[in-house]
């Protein structure tokens, strides 16, 4: 049942159809949208009507409501056990080279990898300069990492680590992600001043760059995401100064505070060609911000506390966010017109989601970084999907 997937309905469609250029087109994977576009393509060459086109779709679209093939979501928790002897927290989490799904662990200072069906391996062997914070897949066919004390970290997909320290001794390297321009970027927390953004090339050379003037003179500076965006530069959030900041692949950067009321965390780049930030604050909230700076927020509507935390362009068009309230916790969706949607049914409570990312599957996978309970989540998108299409 999970995923609603069809596994192959050729003969319950098919009967719908005397001709069968109506539906052979479909693929893999494909969801409702897709489908209609494809009816809609193969029927627009035939001498028919509009208005049979249109009835035809109806069908089509009624059927799969009657087969149990409506929009929903269905939660899927995996127990991923402890990589050692501390309590884990599950962390970060990204979609690996080998179509798997890779997480931080920060209690035992280990990278997770989680295949789409559960299986759970744990790496720890070369991490030695503090706990896996950020992950992200690299150009270069392997996973990087940052460890929340002054080390960048590559690890093969079968498990070997080589660490890059950065040249800041008190630097605390925070999220990280694959850049436009085959590298990739880090942020640099500082407690006292301002921080860095850094870049790495997949060879390991470093260089940094000032993040500009979003720190406090007494809390420092703190940038807990940072993504690529739409317009080839990279966009990172700043939680003292409730700012989101730019900066170019050649290290100019450009700050944007005015719009934002809470404090920033996760950043992703939409579906709209904006980018899309999680904001915690009283309630918690989503922000939206143009590639020009126009910030808009959107608030989240909820009797319980949310508190957003990772956010991830879903493969259905829309953004999903991890919502990191302590005693309940759950997962957000919001479309690009701003409604915003909360699931907690299925997710184990005061779990803490944290990281969220679109995996291989075409489902959305977060991390559960409540120290006691050792969890990976996977939600559908309520999509239909076709397994293995009708040729």
């Amino acid at each position: 049942m999970s995923g609603f997937v069809l596994e192959n309905r050729e003969s319950a469609t098919g009967s719908m159809f005397h001709n069968r250029r109506a539906y052979r087109h479909l693929r893999p994977g494909w969801n409702t949208g897709d489908i209609r576009r494809s009816i809609m393509k193969q029927l627009s060459g035939e001498s028919i009507m509009k208005p049979l086109r249109a009835l035809i779709y109806s069908v089509v679209a009624l059927s799969c409501l009657l087969s149990g093939i409506a929009s929903a979501q269905v939660v899927t928790e995996f127990s991923t056990g402890s990589a050692g002897s501390n309590n884990g927290s599950n962390t970060s989490i990204t979609t690996g080279p080998d179509g798997n799904l890779w997480f931080t662990e920060v209690n035992n200072s280990a990278i997770g990898r989680i295949t789409p069906t559960g299986t759970v391996t744990f790496f720890t062997a070369g991490i030695t300069q503090g706990t896996p914070v950020g992950i992200a897949k690299g150009p270069d066919g392997n996973l990087w990492f940052t460890e929340n004390l002054t080390s960048i970290g590559r690890i093969t997909p079968t498990g070997t680590v080589t660490q890059f320290p950065v040249a800041n001794p008190n630097a605390r390297v925070n999220a990280i992600t694959a850049g436009p321009d085959g590298n990739l970027w880090f942020t640099e927390d500082s407690p006292t001043g301002p921080g860095k953004i850094g870049r790495i090339t997949p060879t390991g050379t470093l260089t940094e760059f000032s993040a500009g003037s979003n720190f406090t003179s007494s809390n420092g500076a703190n940038y807990p995401g940072i993504t690529t965006g739409p317009d080839g530069n990279l966009w990172y959030t700043e939680v003292r100064t409730s700012s989101i900041g730019r900066i170019t692949p050649t290290g100019a950067v450009t700050e944007f505070g005015s719009g934002i009321s809470g404090f920033p965390h996760g950043i992703t780049a939409g579906p709209d060609g904006n980018l899309w930030f999680t904001e915690d604050g009283s309630q918690g909230q989503i922000g939206r911000i143009t590639p020009t700076g126009t910030v808009t927020e959107f608030a989240i509507v909820s009797s319980a506390t949310v508190i957003p935390a990772g956010i991830t362009t879903g493969p259905d068009g829309n953004l999903w966010f991890a919502n990191g309230a302590s005693f309940q916790g759950g997962v957000g969706r919001i479309t690009p017109t701003g409604t915003v949607t909360l699931f907690t049914a299925g997710i184990t409570s005061s779990s803490n989601p944290l990281g969220i990312t679109a995996g291989p599957d075409g489902n959305l996978w977060f991390t559960e970084s409540a120290p006691n309970v050792n969890k990976v989540g996977r939600i559908t998108t309520g999509d239909l999907i076709f397994a293995n299409g009708f040729d």
